[in-house]
């Protein structure tokens, strides 16, 4: 690993180079510890994958936005009580709360889990759209979160139409005669009734899709060995340049002395 430098000490980029090329052994060796090491480690680790369910909003009352829709849903979706409701008539489920909700009991004391941690997540990406995140490669727990979340789906649905049909009662005490009230109140009493009608008819506040085939979301392993021979090259050659400006330090120090 010997270098030749100019008199007033200044690195040529082509006695650099010579350096490396020199040593290419060495940093071939770099390189396949880095390999070996990458793939002993795709071996060991635990590989993740992702489904997604989406959720957008269809059939929803005129008084609520598709917003607050989505937002209902989703504190629905991590209420326990309806999370019970659901498994006692599902009781071949393997899901339990505790593996996504959003809260978890620390030394007494509730704090908010992380996102990681959580089995399943629930993201609202717009104002008329969600994802369900499951992060399993089960297909029977994604089958169960999609059938928890339709659940929740139609218990929202039985809130709404309840408030429609409170709001009715309020026009109708109020407005002892329909016909001859003001043009704007007949139009929302109109607007209530067709969406008590379509929610009998079966339309649901929100579409949720069948989930999606899982995806692993661990780096994939031709990536992950390319990266790992990269940066062990990388590694070896930064060794190589440190090892000659050592050596090189020493031997001017020798001269000096």
């Amino acid at each position: 690993m010997s270098a030749r430098f100019s008199d007033n000490d200044d690195i040529d980029l082509f006695v650099l180079v010579e350096q490396l090329w020199e040593s290419k052994l060495t940093i071939i060796f770099f390189a396949i510890a880095a390999l070996f090491m990458s793939g002993l480690y795709s071996i060991a680790s635990i590989k993740h994958y992702e489904s997604r369910v989406t959720i957008s909003t269809d059939t929803i009352p005129p008084f609520y936005t598709s917003e607050k829709s989505l937002n209902d849903f989703e504190r629905l979706f991590y209420d326990v009580s309806y999370f019970d409701n659901w498994k006692q008539a599902n009781k071949v489920t393997s899901v339990e709360f505790e593996n996504f909700s959003g809260e978890q009991v620390v030394d007494g004391i509730t704090v908010v889990k992380n996102e990681g941690q959580r089995l399943a997540v629930v993201k609202i990406s717009s104002t008329t759209s969600a994802e369900l995140i499951v992060k399993s490669d089960d297909l029977s727990v994604l089958n169960d979160f999609f059938e928890y979340a339709e659940y929740v789906n139609s218990e929202l649905q039985k809130h709404y139409v309840s408030r429609a049909r409170a709001e009715m009662e309020i026009y109708e005490a109020r407005f002892n005669d329909l016909k001859s009230s003001d043009e704007s109140i007949i139009r929302n009493v109109l607007s209530i009734d067709r969406y008590i009608v379509a929610a009998e008819r079966g339309a649901k506040v929100l579409k949720v899709n069948r989930p999606t085939l899982p995806k692993e979301t661990t780096a994939s392993l031709k990536f992950l060995l390319v990266v790992s021979v990269v940066l062990g090259g990388v590694l070896g050659a930064v060794y190589i340049l440190v090892v000659n400006a050592w050596h090189r330090h020493v031997q001017n120090t020798r001269k000096t002395n």
